[in-house]
């Protein structure tokens, strides 16, 4: 398994900010509507445009302190993983292997303690949380690939992906798309995709089988 990202500058610098960004937009409601997932994403999106540079240099430092974290993260697993396997029974390493999520536990749990709202978490969280993600990454492939098939391509592109989470509104409403379209590491991207998803986007629309949004539950059906 390749090295795990750490989380971008314009991700550091929304964990910041999505609380107060939240509280900002509530104070503002005059129609009794709470603010969507969506508006939060999109307000931190125009927030993040409207710093300077030195500014939006100070949260790729601190990016790239959490890379740093992360890859000496990886290191330590990698180790612990030789470790655990010289000293086991095959046959039971074989079965916990089954058993265990496919992403490593520490960087789970170093990217949800990113978050300022999260001081601990248990270990059977992070499991079930990596689990989740992994089921969730399995989703969204498996979706692109349906776009890239319905192009007659065997790669799946950032355009097949973009639009997959275009098409679900269930998707948008969690941010993927804002996200996508404003993420300053996507940038060349989306500028070498954009005639992809344009066409793509014509294509799905006369297309029977465009994916629909569904209760967030069927993500994790089999």
């Amino acid at each position: 398994m390749g090295a795990k990202r750490a989380p971008s500058a314009y991700f550091v610098f929304a964990n910041e900010q999505r609380a107060a960004t939240k509280e900002e937009l509530v104070a503002a409601v005059t129609d009794g509507k709470a603010p969507s997932v969506a508006d939060v994403a999109k307000s931190i999106g125009r927030k993040w445009r409207e710093l300077g540079e030195s500014a939006q240099q100070a949260y790729k430092d601190k990016a790239a302190l959490l890379a740093a974290d992360i890859a000496a993260a990886a290191t330590d697993d990698t180790a612990a993983n030789a470790d655990s396997q010289a000293n086991s029974n095959p046959e039971t390493a074989e079965a916990d292997n089954d058993e265990m999520p496919g992403l490593p536990l520490t960087s789970v749990k170093r990217i949800m303690c990113t978050d300022d709202d999260v001081a601990r978490v248990s270990g059977d969280c992070v499991k079930s949380m990596a689990k989740a993600t992994e089921m969730f990454l399995e989703l969204l492939a498996s979706r692109g690939y349906a776009q890239a098939k319905r192009h007659k391509r065997s790669t799946i592109k950032f355009c097949d992906i973009h639009l997959a989470c275009v098409a679900d509104k269930r998707l948008v409403d969690m941010g993927l798309k804002d996200m996508f379209e404003q993420e300053a590491l996507f940038a060349d991207a989306r500028s070498d995709g954009k005639e992809n998803l344009t066409t793509a986007k014509q294509t799905n629309k006369g297309g029977a089988d465009t994916p629909t949004a569904r209760p967030i539950t069927d993500f994790f059906k089999a």
